[in-house]
């Protein structure tokens, strides 16, 4: 190793550092959020955790790979959630793509280049941004920088002897690297597909001829590519509109722009224009600044110009077959679709750089020009990083950073405060169902656990421990304009307030003077079949399964026909619920026949809900237009929903049960007012 060498390694590990360093800065507050597609993978990860395994996961009519969810699942699954959980796989994926494209254009082209090409890895916006955000796109520049390490190291792309068990090793990986992107990504597909091309045109007309290690090598890898690529292509032909293809060529040609402008578009991206979405560049920068843009292209032409020797080459095809997809993408310029081609013109810059350098015999002019582009860049970041760009209207929301602040108050705060989560779909929690702020806050927590229950606050109320003090998280506000009176009555006695998304509620006096008034106030009957005698008794009444009814509140007795009467009903949790308990209130004609109107409901998980909680359920029961005028019968109940089981009435020392509903009191259908 040279003297020059040393000193390029000690170069390399300070950029290496300093790219760290930028890429940890408020790494919790930098991006505020989780943005939509990074909501996808984390969620298609949770299906895979509950053992959806598939190559393509159709995401509205559009196929996603499944190995990026696949990683994520298990990294979390050790690791945790949490936005920083998430970052940090993310932040060490982009610290290794950064130091394996310095090892790759330093065997290329040598150290300087190598610098080069380090420091624009390590100092741009696009791969900094990618270390902090989670989605699939954070392993392209891996997955390029690795492909291209394989290939180096394979091939004879510079005079060092290589050994057969060496070679064999490398063309394995170059194998599993190709096999396995096309699980991640389209662009996996077009790598691959470049790979194939290199290696293909070497085999044929190499230089060095290929020795017969080689040649076994080669073969070894094609085996090992298709036993991985063969569930990837059935799978496209069973289902090509999913397939990464299809979603390439969609890509081209999905926007109406002509090709021409798309790529002058892009290629004034390169160092002029900026991307327009606030997710991927708040700041609306170009891609790099203009001097990086014209070296890297001239490193392009260079490359280009190479000829068949292996070190332009293997450059060469990648530039061919991947600047394409960055610079025909929709909507151009696009720093998503550049996700992979910036690694290709990070090694082109450094590259250009060393051409620059033989070509005017100045090589410290050449270390003049990396070493002000390395400070103009790192400084241009850390300015970019530390200016509050995640305080942008259009960036938080484009990163929901609203919930995020949720998130992180509810990490700081549940473990002195029972903490409820206020929602429109508490019992709807798996990964296939729609997304929508609770389970976003719930992706963004550190500890999810720490929740005591979701509610679903618009028709419910839970009051854990009695009423003692908690606070309730309202993910989304406009969820209380269509809740009940009777809800926004005891969130009217927190303090704070519904646009302040947080309420602290203590109540138990309240409480305990209500439920003691129901005692006097809340009249039942058993059902004929228990009791014929029809007399009446002050609740509170046991139930089977640690579930007691605590009274009801008497809102309307009167309705007209198609009309919506509430019951309001109070009930207390003595134990463990059923997993699947439902609770009803239905209306009879005929107590011996069925209900003429029901509502069934219960706006809380029930396994959450523990011991000594009081649940506040309103049920709106809708009543038939085609219903006579007269009166009938309100009761109420619980049952399982696996098995329609309802629960019984326990009365007596004894708790003898008798029946399995309530009689409440009479509604009346009448058209008069």
């Amino acid at each position: 190793m040279t003297k020059n060498s040393r000193i390029s390694f000690i170069i390399a590990v300070g950029i290496l550092l300093l790219g760290g360093f930028y890429r940890l800065i408020d790494l919790d507050g930098l991006p505020p959020g989780l943005s939509g597609q990074e909501v996808i993978d984390l969620r298609l990860a949770e299906n895979v955790r509950q053992g959806t395994v598939q190559v393509f996961f159709d995401i509205g009519g559009e196929g996603r790979e499944i190995l990026y969810p696949s990683i994520l699942a298990a990294y979390t699954g050790l690791m945790g959630s949490g936005l920083v959980i998430y970052q940090m796989l993310s932040f060490w994926v982009g610290l290794l793509t950064v130091a394996l494209v310095f090892a790759v254009t330093r065997r290329l082209y040598g150290d300087l280049a190598g610098l080069g090409a380090m420091g624009v890895m390590a100092f741009g916006w696009w791969p900094m941004l990618l270390s902090r955000t989670t989605g699939r796109e954070t392993l392209l520049p891996l997955l390029i920088a690795l492909a291209l390490l394989a290939l180096v190291l394979a091939l004879p792309t510079y005079l060092r002897r290589r050994t057969g068990s060496f070679q064999t090793t490398w063309f394995a990986v170059i194998a599993a690297v190709l096999g396995l992107g096309i699980y991640l990504h389209p662009a996996g597909a077009v790598v691959a597909l470049a790979a194939l091309v290199i290696l293909i045109g070497y085999y044929v007309r190499g230089v060095p001829r290929p020795t017969p290690s080689v040649q076994r090598a080669t073969g070894f890898t094609w085996v090992i590519l298709i036993i991985l690529t063969v569930p990837y292509v059935v799978t496209s032909i069973n289902s090509p509109e999913l397939s990464g293809i299809a979603r390439v060529v969609n890509g081209l040609t999905i926007d109406p722009t002509s090709l021409p402008e798309r790529v002058l578009r892009a290629v004034l991206g390169l160092g002029v224009l900026g991307d327009v979405n606030p997710a991927y560049n708040p700041l609306n920068r170009p891609l790099f600044d203009p001097l990086t843009a014209v070296i890297a292209l001239v490193g392009v032409g260079v490359a280009l110009r190479g000829g068949a020797r292996l070190r332009y080459s293997v450059l060469a095809t990648f530039i061919v077959f991947l600047l394409p997809l960055g610079l025909l993408a929709p909507n151009s310029p696009s720093w998503i679709a550049f996700s992979a081609p910036i690694v290709v013109l990070a090694v082109c810059y450094g590259l250009g750089v060393s051409f620059i350098a033989h070509t005017l015999r100045r090589r410290r002019l050449a270390y003049l020009i990396v070493g002000g582009s390395l400070v103009f860049n790192a400084l241009w970041l850390g300015v970019d990083v530390l200016g509050g760009w995640g305080d942008q209207p259009d960036t938080r929301a484009a990163y929901n950073a609203r919930v995020a602040e949720l998130a992180a108050r509810v990490d700081a705060t549940a473990d002195d405060l029972p903490t409820l989560i206020c929602t429109g779909d508490a019992l709807d929690p798996s990964a296939q169902s729609s997304i929508n702020a609770a389970r976003l806050l719930g992706l963004m927590q550190h500890r999810p656990e720490q929740v005591r229950a979701y509610l679903d606050c618009s028709n419910g109320m839970i009051f854990p421990n009695g009423g003692e003090p908690m606070q309730l998280v309202i993910t989304d506000p406009s969820l209380l304009e269509t809740a009940s009176s009777n809800v926004l009555d005891w969130l009217a006695r927190g303090t704070g307030s519904a646009t302040e998304d947080v309420l602290t509620l203590e109540v138990v006096q309240p409480l305990a003077d209500r439920i003691g008034l129901l005692t006097t106030t809340a009249p039942l009957r058993l059902s004929p079949e228990a009791d014929p005698t029809g007399t009446t008794f002050a609740p509170p009444v046991r139930l089977g399964n640690n579930l007691t009814f605590l009274g009801y509140e008497t809102q309307q007795t009167r309705v007209a026909p198609g009309g919506t009467f509430a019951v309001v009903t109070y009930w207390r949790v003595d134990g463990v619920l059923p997993t699947d308990l439902m609770l009803f209130a239905h209306l009879y004609d005929d107590l011996g026949a069925p209900p003429v109107a029901n509502r069934d409901l219960i706006s809380a998980v029930p396994v959450l809900l523990q011991e000594r909680d009081i649940l506040m359920q309103v049920h709106l029961v809708s009543v038939p237009d085609t219903l006579p005028e007269r009166a009938y019968t309100l009761a109420v109940g619980a049952y399982r929903q696996q098995t329609g089981e309802r629960l019984p009435v326990l009365q007596g020392e004894g708790l003898t049960p008798r029946g399995s509903r309530l009689i409440l009191y009479p509604i009346e259908i009448t058209t008069e007012p």
